[in-house]
């Protein structure tokens, strides 16, 4: 019945062309067809995703360059500067000693009496190199988690160096206790140029990595384990560093007695160790 009321109507036509119209498709041919053009768009979309992260590996490789250059810049400087002040504390160590030596009776005296040529230039040159290469390293921080480590290395350092030349400038004593003054600003020197090194190799294995992936660099080893190497990783030991920079330095715990007293100043409970 169905039928014989469609064959009497215009949907009658349209359902006899709806027929013919797939007898005559090549079906084989639409199907293939279609999975051709989805091959295609999916080459085309996997090739231009690849493209555009090739592209952003290329500007990330670029930006890692440039902050090595610029990181690398400011480390020249304090290099050169800590080697100057280091050198030239040692001569004038060496100068110390020879009047020890040949004096039975030594007046007190000041390190500033001795006018130890060019030092406070030196000095000067020196807490300048650092403070802007923790200000740079301040700012960079987003290349990675850990990398205030030696933020908070270098300005350990920076303060023990700080400490060592007041002591020299401000106390009066016989040469032989000046001796130890001096010597407490070389190994304040020998310090910042350790950590250098060991920024210098984290910098080159974070920045450079992608660049030269088959090469690491691999870090400072002291013979004497005394010695603090400052690393990014693994996490453990960066958190021991970490705890030794900030509570058992001087310069860690100058820093917690002048925010315990801010905190109770303002009523604010003070931090846990």
């Amino acid at each position: 019945m169905m039928a014989i009321i469609i064959e009497g109507t215009a949907w009658g036509w349209v359902f006899d062309s709806l027929k013919w119209l797939c007898a005559a498709i090549d079906w084989k041919w639409v199907v293939s067809t279609f999975v051709a053009v989805v091959i295609v768009v999916w080459q085309v979309n996997k090739q231009f995703k690849a493209n555009r992260d090739l592209q952003k590996d290329t500007i990330r490789d670029g930006f890692h360059l440039e902050i090595y250059k610029d990181i690398s810049v400011l480390i020249d400087v304090v290099v050169e500067a800590h080697i100057s002040a280091s050198n030239n504390m040692m001569m004038a160590l060496s100068g110390i000693e020879e009047v020890v030596v040949s004096q039975s009776e030594q007046p007190a005296t000041s390190f500033n009496n001795l006018r130890v040529q060019d030092f406070s230039d030196f000095d000067k040159k020196l807490s300048k190199a650092v403070s802007s290469l923790v200000s740079k390293l301040e700012g960079n921080e987003i290349i990675h988690k850990n990398l205030n480590i030696f933020r908070y290395a270098l300005n350990s350092a920076h303060h023990d160096l700080f400490e060592a030349k007041t002591s020299l400038y401000q106390k009066n004593e016989k040469l032989a206790a000046i001796r130890p003054l001096a010597e407490d600003y070389i190994n304040a020197c020998q310090d910042i140029g350790s950590y250098i090194h060991d920024l210098q190799i984290a910098l080159q294995n974070i920045l450079l990595g992608r660049l030269f992936p088959k090469n690491t660099v691999p870090g400072r080893e002291p013979l004497d384990p005394k010695f603090k190497v400052v690393v990014l990783e693994p996490q453990a030991h960066v958190e021991a560093l970490k705890n030794y920079f900030l509570y058992e330095t001087a310069w860690g715990k100058a820093n917690y007695k002048t925010e315990a007293r801010v905190r109770a100043e303002l009523g604010i409970p003070p931090l846990e160790n």
